[in-house]
Order: structure tokens, then C-alpha cells, then sequence
């Protein structure tokens, strides 16, 4: 459409500049030229009107014949089926004749009324052409099984007859590549055939009555002898016009064997303006898409390498500052150690170490944010981690908003990442104060058992088990709500319905959603608010989620309570002196190597004497995943438990098909360690 206004526009401007630079192009009136063609004008609508109501004539001839012609057929059938009923059927029946649809398979049979004038229209057919067919909504089983789908005329002329019986039901449409009628009438129920159709075992339906409709003789009538006939005689009429329309048209080569010269020149002009026009068009248009298409893989570029820069950015900030929490914590650990526990000093010590578990909470953020996030689950309560972030909650609250909060904290437990939840939470309720402040609205938060999918409308992602009592996480506003488009894409990502918003909230959300196995719904419409509901599945059994602390108690019950000579590997100083201390004062015997270069050398000249080694993945020279290389590939029977702040760095190798070998992420403290190392050790690799 654009392309055609385009070109009219084109060749409508530069022809109209050329008629009034050129009188060349401009037509001169000729004598007498108004006068010939308001006669040539009149002519023409005479033929218009006359092959107009020619048509007319023909179709209304051809349209009249062929029902007369369709009516007669059926009429003929019909009448033929009530005689073959009267006459023939009935009286053998009474004498004992089966009367039955198969007779050619069976001695002294009969056909059925049906099936003989169905038998005869095939006949008629073949030698007139068209078709006769009797069919009904309500047919016998062995009809019903050689019969065809009914189509749609059929269902419209069974729907028609039932409520006008005595009107003809008919349509004009293509039959074997010639125009055709289709004449539809009632097939009803007469007196002699009730009590057959109720009593037979076969029969569908057992409650018919005289004068129901039963089915529907349909006669197919080709209309092509009419068609003959009336062409042959139009045919002279035809000629007559031909006549008159050559007259016509001599006349009016006169006036245009005059303007011919005129208007050669404004034609050759308006060809060459066209031309012009279509090739300046296609030239724009090849510059607009090579544009698009270079504006399109620019952006492409520019955003892989934000995530490529986000992701290195994130890994190597979290691996570094993981690296300081885990010295800060052994430290403070250590500092802590003999302290009597009412000393104000512990105290604040504890509260080091409190804030560099958070502190490492936030680098796992930062790491799901990059894709580089490993998760930590462990048996935890919704209503408590909603009831411990509510102050964060609260300040999230516009002065316009109300809050209110209705918590079942008699629920069972969820399988969850705690920093996970939270980040759910409120990124949820923030988006839900968003969305009520514009109506000075309401928002609510509810922790309840659920059940998901039970909404008419909602959106429902995640795997559905009904077997499984979820606990749900309800947020509801009371804002402008969403409409059909946004709720299909709104946990897409990149799509978001804020102005300075990025589009990766709730794409996050549903993926840590699915993450845990869980469902995340939505029910929503323009003037009804939101309500977003994320479903976890209930812990009815404890799960153990890490091994015990190697202490004393549980050493003794598994075979770890000899002391261990561990290889401490490390390029971090602060770190590897903290956590080598922390071991030391635990009992065991600490080697420590500040690279894989030096761990190796370690080996070799102690051989034998190392029990476990702990290596960091991240160093310089020979880095974490070539030293367990050379490890496995000298010592493969040696456990390594493998530290990093980045566990995305994992990706380089892969800890199943390494015997004996786990991963601890930094930071973590003495418990943690032991913990890990204990499972390390009892594992069967």
C-alpha cells in the first residue's frame, strides 16, 4: 500500500510539474469531441444495462429450471419409496421375506425402502449425471460406518427441516467441476415405519413419532444442459450487441486516432518520470534495511558484550571479595576463641561474622544476576523469612499505600535458598507498592497452604502436581491491573511496563521459582489489581542437606576421628594464614602452598603423608583446574575439596566425573569447612 501511494505520488507530482514547464503534454480540445463522447458514454451504458439484465435473465432462468428439474427427481424418489413401501415391502414382510439393508448377502430378502431408493438414485445418476442421497443425524450402526461426515449443508438442511419440514432446502455450489443444485427435503416418519425404527435392536433412537423427521433425501442436479440450451439462445442477442459494440468502438477510434500524437509525448514523459520514481523508491528502501540490519546486529553486539563484561565484572568482584569475607571471618573466628561468652568483644565479634554471611549473600546475588550463582537450600520457614525481612519490606512503602499481612505460622517447611526467598519477596512487594501507589491502593501479603491451578484465568507456570501441599507466597495489589499483552509477556525477559525499569526482575523470579520446583501464578485484569502467588513445595521430612561437623561426637561414628593432614592451597595470604590457623587450632596438621606450582611439589615430597587437599580455583601461574588435573592424575586417590568465590568457575571441569571431590563457595567459616571435609572424606567417590 505504501509503495503503490509512494509511486502515484511520484508520477502525480513530476507529471504535473511537466504540464504546466510544457504545453506539449497538455491535450487541445478537439471540435466536436464533448458532443462524441457523451454520445460514446450513453452507448456504453445502453450495452451496460442490456448485458446486466441479460445475465440476470440467464441466471434466473438456469436457477428456476434447475429447482423445478431438482424438485420433480425428489418427488419421483420419494414417490417411488412410498410405493415400494406399500406395495412390495410391506405385504413380504407380512409373508415372512426378511426386508433387511444387506439382501444380497441373504436368501429371500428384500431391500429396504431406504436402501433400494438410494440404490436407484445411484442408477439415475450415472446415466443423467448428479447424485441422490438419503442420510440422517440418527443412523443405523452399519450405515453409520460406510457413510461419510456429513458436511455443512447437510447439517444446516437436517437443522432447516426439523423446524420447516415443509420447505425444500437448496444451494447452488460445484459438483464434479459443473454448476450444480443441491435439493434438500424431509424424510418423515410415516405410520407402517414407527414401530420398526422403535423396536429394532439397532435402531438409535427408540421414541420416534409419525411425522418426525428422520433424515433428508438430497437430489445433486447438474445445471450444464440449461446452461446449453440457454447459451444457444442468447447466441444472436450476443452477436446483436458484438455489432453495436464494434460501431461503438469505431467511432471512438476516431477521436483517439487524434489525441494519439498528442498524448505520445505525455506518456514517454510520465514512463520516464515513473521509472525514475521506482528506482529512487527501491534505492531508499535498500538503504533503509541495510540501516535497520546494521542498527540490529550493532545492538546485538553492544548487548553480548554488556553480559560478557557484567559476567566477568561480577565473577571477578565476587571471587575477590569472597576472598576477604573468608579471611575477615577466620579472623574473627579465631579472635573469638577464648573469649568468655558474655564478653562484650565476642559479642562484636559475632557480629563480624553475622555481617560477612550477609555480605556473602550479596555476592551470590551479584552472581545470579551474571549466571554464575550457586545455590544453597536448606530447610527453612516462609512465614519466619517474611516476618524477618518485614522492616526491609516496610520501607519499601509509599505514604499512598496500605499494607497488611495475614500469615499462617503454622505451616510446614519449604526446601529453599533463604537469600533467594527474600529477593522474591521483595521484588514482589515492591512492584505491587509501585502499582497500588497510582490509585492511593491497598497491597497484601499472605503466607497460606495452597493449592495451584485453581484459578479460571490465571497464568500458571511450573509443574503442577496436585499430589504435592504447597506454601504459598501471595502478594495482591489493588492497582490499575494488566491487560491480555502485558500478562503473555511479563515474565519475559527485557520486557518490562516501566519507563526506566530493565525487564529482569520477575524474569528472575521465575526462574528461581522454577529453581525450587515450584509453581508461579497470576491473575490479573485492567481495573482489578494483580495477584502474584509463588508456590513452593511442603518438607514433611527433614532433609539433611550437608554432612555433620567434624568434631569429636560424629568422627567417632564414621572413621574420621584421627587428626588430618591437610594441603592448604591458596594464593591469598590473609586467607590461607586465617584458615590455616583455624585448622591448626581444630586439631589438624595444615601444609600450606600459596600456588599449584608449589602444592605439587608439596606431593611429591610428602607422599603418603597428605590426607585432604583444599584448592582454590582461582590463581595465578598454575590455576585450580590444571592442578587438579595433575592431582587426579598422580594421586587420583586423594580428596580435594575445591574453594572460590565465583562458581561459575566450576564450568572448566566437572566435579562427577572426579572421584573424592566436592565444592565449598566462599566465604565460609570452621563449621563450614569441617562439614564439607567430613562428607569429603566419608564419601565412596
Amino acid at each position: 500500500m505504501f509503495e503503490e501511494e509512494l509511486g502515484t505520488r511520484g508520477a502525480a507530482s513530476r507529471s504535473g510539474r511537466l504540464e504546466e514547464s510544457s504545453g506539449l503534454v497538455r491535450l487541445t480540445p478537439l471540435p466536436g469531441q464533448w458532443t462524441i463522447l457523451l454520445v460514446s458514454a450513453a452507448f456504453m451504458v445502453v450495452l451496460l444495462v442490456l448485458g446486466i439484465r441479460m445475465t440476470h435473465v440467464e441466471a434466473e432462468f438456469l436457477r428456476s429450471a434447475a429447482l423445478s428439474d431438482a424438485g420433480r427427481y425428489s418427488e419421483a424418489i420419494a414417490e417411488f419409496r412410498t410405493v415400494y413401501t406399500s406395495e412390495v415391502a410391506e405385504p413380504a414382510a407380512r409373508a415372512g421375506m426378511s426386508v433387511v439393508h444387506d439382501y444380497q448377502h441373504q436368501t429371500n430378502a428384500l431391500p429396504l425402502p431406504a436402501t433400494l431408493s438410494m440404490e436407484l438414485g445411484g442408477r439415475l445418476s450415472k446415466a443423467t449425471g448428479g447424485r441422490v442421497l438419503l442420510y440422517s443425524d440418527h443412523p443405523f450402526p452399519e450405515r453409520a460406518a460406510q457413510r461419510a461426515p456429513l458436511d455443512e449443508f447437510q447439517l444446516e438442511a437436517l437443522r432447516q427441516l426439523r423446524r420447516r419440514p415443509a420447505e425444500a432446502v437448496y444451494v447452488f455450489e460445484e459438483y464434479q467441476g459443473v454448476p450444480a443444485v443441491r435439493y434438500a427435503t424431509a424424510d418423515l416418519m410415516r405410520p407402517s415405519c414407527v414401530q420398526c425404527h422403535n423396536e429394532h435392536p439397532q435402531s438409535p433412537r427408540r421414541d420416534w413419532r409419525v411425522g418426525d423427521v428422520r433424515g433428508v433425501l438430497e437430489v445433486v442436479r447438474p445445471l450444464h444442459p440449461q446452461t446449453q440450451a440457454t447459451n444457444l439462445a442468447l447466441q444472436n442477442t450476443v452477436w446483436l450487441v458484438v455489432g453495436a459494440g464494434v460501431l461503438g468502438l469505431l467511432a471512438l477510434a476516431l477521436v483517439a486516432l487524434q489525441l494519439r500524437g498528442r498524448t505520445a509525448m505525455a506518456r514517454d514523459l510520465l514512463q520516464i518520470a515513473t521509472d525514475m520514481n521506482h528506482s529512487l523508491r527501491d534505492q531508499i528502501q535498500r538503504g533503509e534495511e541495510s540501516e535497520r540490519q546494521r542498527l540490529s546486529l550493532e545492538e546485538q553486539i553492544l548487548y553480548a558484550q554488556k553480559l560478557e563484561t557484567v559476567g566477568l565484572l561480577a565473577g571477578g568482584v565476587a571471587h575477590d571479595f569472597n576472598n576477604l569475607l573468608t579471611a575477615i571471618l577466620g579472623n574473627a573466628t579465631l579472635a573469638a576463641e577464648g573469649l568468655p561468652d558474655a564478653s562484650p568483644q565476642r559479642l562484636y565479634l559475632e557480629q563480624v561474622q553475622h555481617g560477612c554471611h550477609r555480605a556473602g549473600a550479596l555476592t551470590r546475588q551479584l552472581l545470579a544476576y551474571a549466571g554464575r550463582e550457586a545455590t544453597e537450600k536448606s530447610s527453612v520457614e516462609l512465614s519466619k523469612v517474611i516476618a524477618d525481612i518485614a522492616d526491609i519490606l516496610g520501607a519499601a512503602v509509599p505514604d499512598n499505600v496500605t499494607v497488611g499481612y495475614e500469615i499462617d505460622n503454622h505451616l510446614p517447611p519449604i526446601l529453599a535458598d533463604r537469600a533467594q526467598l527474600e529477593q522474591v519477596a521483595l521484588n514482589l512487594f515492591t512492584n505491587a507498592c509501585e502499582s497500588a501507589a497510582t490509585n492511593d491502593g491497598e497491597v497484601l501479603v499472605r503466607v497460606i497452604a495452597a493449592t495451584p491451578g485453581t484459578g479460571e484465568d490465571s497464568l500458571v507456570l511450573g509443574a503442577v502436581d496436585r499430589a504435592e501441599e504447597f506454601i504459598a507466597l501471595e502478594v495482591r495489589d489493588s492497582g490499575p491491573g494488566l491487560d491480555a499483552y502485558t500478562r503473555s509477556r511479563i515474565f519475559d525477559p527485557f520486557f518490562s511496563t516501566k519507563g526506566a525499569g530493565r525487564g529482569l526482575g520477575l524474569a528472575a523470579l521465575l526462574g528461581i521459582v522454577r529453581s525450587h520446583d515450584g509453581v508461579l501464578e497470576l491473575d490479573s485484569a485492567p481495573g482489578e489489581g494483580a495477584t502474584f502467588r509463588v508456590l513452593f513445595p511442603a518438607q514433611f521430612t527433614p532433609t539433611q542437606l550437608a554432612p555433620p561437623p567434624l568434631d569429636g561426637s560424629e568422627a567417632s561414628g564414621n572413621g574420621t576421628e584421627a587428626l588430618l593432614s591437610v594441603l592448604l592451597v591458596d594464593d591469598d595470604t590473609a586467607l590461607r594464614s586465617a584458615t590455616a590457623k583455624l585448622l591448626s587450632n581444630a586439631g589438624h596438621r595444615v601444609i600450606e602452598a600459596p600456588g599449584g606450582v608449589e602444592a605439587l611439589a608439596v606431593m611429591d615430597s610428602a607422599e603418603g603423608e597428605v590426607s585432604v587437599v583444599v584448592l582454590d580455583m582461582r590463581m595465578p601461574g598454575m590455576g585450580g583446574a590444571e592442578t587438579l588435573h595433575h592431582l587426579r592424575k598422580q594421586w587420583p586417590t586423594v580428596p580435594v575439596l575445591i574453594t572460590s568465590g565465583d562458581p561459575g568457575e566450576l564450568s572448566t571441569i566437572d566435579i562427577q566425573q572426579h572421584p573424592k571431590t566436592r565444592f565449598l563457595q566462599k566465604p565460609y567459616d570452621l563449621r563450614m569447612l569441617q562439614c564439607e571435609l567430613g562428607a569429603l572424606l566419608r564419601s565412596d567417590g
